[in-house]
């Protein structure tokens, strides 16, 4: 009978113990979900039948935006990064392909996010190593690499009206890739239990393209579907596109 007393203590005790033991007390750890909202100058950015005004005075109507984003990090107030392995994507906002989740991160307070817009990577431009996520229209072949930018519409300042910026290259004189860096709107912290994800929404602004380090008319930049100088021109505007 005492024996018995005993395991009945016991038992519950033990289930206790176990359900309280918990190094990590929080139900899970948050998601970070990056989310891309397309404009021209804070229009609302819709292709086929929509046409803008670039600051050189061309009208243009868009049709295709496609592009690589990669090598998501995010960087404390000390400096130090964190770096998530494996996300890439290709951004589609005709067909509605605007987020990427990175997965969980750090107990740490961020301040800012880095990635890269295009492939910087040769030996991946040359076998098409991510070509699994990134085929065909994206890719060349292995000495052009992965187009990392491609952008299509027309505008009657091009010879034919039609406008076609394919945006690669990655070798020596000819990179493309562009790494964006924007600081956060407000600290990043991972609130364990709180809520499962976090998301974070960056504003794309197309007309920034055509008007910032390079001016870019479209009598001249109307069509690009090769690396070159032509092509590092246009991705040099790439990072004063994005903004929170």
């Amino acid at each position: 009978m005492r024996l018995n007393y005993f395991l009945l203590f016991l038992v519950p005790a033990a289930l206790s113990f176990i359900q309280c033991n918990d190094e990590d007390p929080k139900k899970y750890k948050q998601i970070l979900m990056i989310g891309f909202s397309h404009n021209f100058d804070n229009e609302k950015l819709v292709f086929d039948n929509q046409t803008y005004l670039t600051s050189n005075g061309d009208s243009f109507t868009p049709s295709k935006l496609i592009y690589h984003v990669n090598n998501f990090q995010l960087i404390s107030e000390d400096g130090t990064t964190y770096r998530f392995e494996n996300k890439y994507a290709l951004i589609n906002p005709a067909t509605g392909n605007t987020q990427i989740e990175l997965g969980t991160f750090p107990l740490d307070d961020f301040v800012s996010l880095a990635f890269d817009l295009g492939v910087r990577d040769s030996t991946i431009n040359i076998n098409g190593g991510l070509n699994d996520q990134f085929i065909d229209p994206m890719y060349w072949q292995m000495n052009s690499g992965y187009i990392n930018f491609k952008l299509e519409g027309n505008s009657p300042s091009s010879p034919n009206e039609g406008v076609t910026m394919h945006i690669g290259g990655y070798k020596s004189g000819q990179e493309t890739a562009q790494e964006i860096r924007l600081t956060l709107p407000n600290k990043l912290t991972n609130n364990q239990g709180l809520s499962q994800k976090k998301e974070l929404n960056i504003n794309v602004d197309l007309s920034k393209l055509f008007s910032d380090a390079s001016q870019l008319p479209l009598r001249y930049f109307h069509k690009i579907h090769k690396p070159g100088d032509t092509a590092q021109m246009v991705s040099k505007n790439f990072p004063n596109m994005f903004n929170f």
